[in-house]
């Protein structure tokens, strides 16, 4: 009966363990997602800074 408890409380730690570990990854794709977007917008922006500056030079 004593090594049913135990295997039951690993399996429940292993479950608990292997969802953390998920949840790890997953936090850790969004965010590199996220500051990949955000270089994209500031690149974006910075291009239409420069084209903006360009016009009006030519005024």
């Amino acid at each position: 009966k004593k090594k049913k408890k135990k295997e039951k409380t690993r399996k429940k730690r292993r479950e608990k363990e292997r969802k953390k570990r998920k949840i790890k990854y997953k936090e850790k794709k969004r965010r590199s997602g996220d500051s990949k977007k955000r270089e994209k917008k500031k690149n974006k922006n910075h291009i239409n800074t420069q084209k903006q500056i360009t016009h009006t030079k030519e005024d």
